[in-house]
């Protein structure tokens, strides 16, 4: 190597090292939130080992209602719901100026087949709900040309801004022999560093193939803020009171006798029906009853309702009757719709951005207009809608082209529009031939 490129290679080594430094203060205390979180909520982890011990020393349960479990289920299930008619979970996309016989639109959707997005999209919710914080990662295949959507670990990315946009940034693999590799990327090069080695490469893309997707970030910054965080103290009073008031009612289930004498001999009480027990003058003897049971349980319902208010979950079950208008039932789960509303805004950036890299690298550098569509975070009345899209054809307040956007919106409604109008051309040529075929026969008799 020359010693003019020994300098240079000096300098970007020298500011690989500099922006992991700068960004590491940063990158370890969310490491260290989604590493508290995460077992507290996907594991159940919601007692130290101390107070476990402790309690089990004292005869105490240690319960886990684990209330942010459900949280992360329920909302995930709704940020990416499944297609209500294939029941098979699927994020659509319409693209705007899209050139050809929908060719953009295509390559799109194949790249999410091919990389299974439904999983990156479970895994990265999961991220978001309970650290605060998802990424996609979307370089190009060295061989394929083409996008290869990556999930990568929030904990692991080093983020440099101007800005709102992203200039700098860095993931980092760890392998079983404590080794690492650090991919790093700016507006220019893509810089590899593995075993004391380092590789430059140039780009021109003038993006970086990476979004970073926080959740409700605190204004003009970066970094996500867990949902989860915010129940943390709410899941631990709620599993504290219930499992004090479980050992509680255990201990009085089977009832304790207090006797008040200082004559009654203990072992010779009779018990059962018709039995009965001298006691001297100011003597008493009754059993141990628990009298804040009714306290303790309405205690643990306002818990409950502080964290359902908090997360706008609302609790149907057996409450929702079939007469129940689409309307009503936006209504009462406006809260949490509109939660995922705010929710999508944030995705909403990062598939644009993703789109984006897809075509560029099927189709070279350009202006790219996409969004995405997702299905409905519940269900509603199918029927009432297609009746309302029905009317506005019959009166030409919309076309067809836009109703089956709108309707079927992760569906290339050309597309769609065009098998529709091949297929009703096919069956009138059909009838005409059968009217024919039934003409002549009558003709002939």
């Amino acid at each position: 190597m020359a010693k003019d490129d020994q300098v240079q290679f000096a300098k970007i080594k020298e500011q690989v090292e500099n922006f992991k430094r700068k960004t590491n203060d940063t990158t370890n205390r969310r490491a260290r939130l989604f590493k508290n979180l995460i077992s507290f909520v996907m594991d159940g982890e919601q007692w130290s080992s101390n107070e476990t011990k402790e309690r089990a020393g004292d005869g105490f349960s240690s319960l886990a209602f684990n209330f942010s479990e459900d949280y992360v289920e329920r909302y995930l299930a709704r940020l990416f719901p499944r297609n209500p008619r294939t029941g098979v979970m699927e994020v659509g996309t319409k693209v705007y100026e899209d050139t050809g016989d929908g060719e953009q639109l295509q390559q799109i959707l194949d790249t999410y087949k091919t990389n299974d997005l439904p999983a990156t999209l479970l895994e990265q919710g999961t991220d978001f709900l309970v650290g605060g914080s998802a990424c996609l990662y979307y370089p190009q295949n060295i061989v394929t040309k083409e996008a290869d959507i990556v999930s990568l670990d929030p904990t692991t990315v080093h983020l440099g801004w101007r800005g709102k946009k992203l200039s700098q940034f860095m993931f980092i693999e760890k392998f079983d022999d404590n080794s690492e590799k650090w991919t790093y990327w700016d507006l220019k090069k893509i810089v590899v560093i593995q075993g004391g080695e380092m590789t430059v490469e140039e780009h021109k893309m003038n993006f970086i193939p990476f979004s970073w997707i926080p959740s409700f970030p605190k204004p003009h910054t970066h970094e996500g803020r867990s949902k989860v965080l915010s129940l943390y103290d709410l899941d631990r009073e709620f599993n504290s009171v219930t499992s004090d008031f479980s050992k509680r009612v255990g201990d009085n289930t089977d009832p304790h006798l207090i006797v008040f004498s200082d004559e009654v001999d203990i072992d010779k009480i009779g018990r059962g029906r018709k039995k009965k027990t001298k006691l001297g003058k100011d003597d008493d003897m009754r059993f141990l009853e628990l009298k804040e049971g009714s306290e303790i349980l309405d205690y643990t319902k306002d818990l409950e309702k502080i964290m359902r208010r908090k997360t706008g979950i609302i609790d149907s079950a057996g409450n929702i009757k079939s007469a129940v208008s689409g309307f009503s039932l936006a209504f009462q789960f406006s809260d949490m719709l509109d939660l995922i509303g705010f929710m999508r805004i944030f995705w909403d950036d990062a598939f644009r951005q993703m789109n984006e890299a897809i075509l560029t690298y099927k189709f070279g550098p350009g202006e790219y207009k996409t969004d995405p569509v997702y299905h409905p975070a519940i269900m509603f009345d199918s029927k009432q809608r297609v009746d309302e899209y029905a009317v506005m054809l019959e009166n030409d307040l919309i076309s067809h082209k836009d109703a089956i956007d709108e309707l079927r919106g992760v569906e290339n409604a050309e597309e769609k529009l065009n098998e529709i109008i091949a297929e009703k051309k096919l069956l009138k040529e059909n009838q005409d031939d059968n009217d024919d075929s039934g003409g002549q026969g009558r003709s002939k008799d």
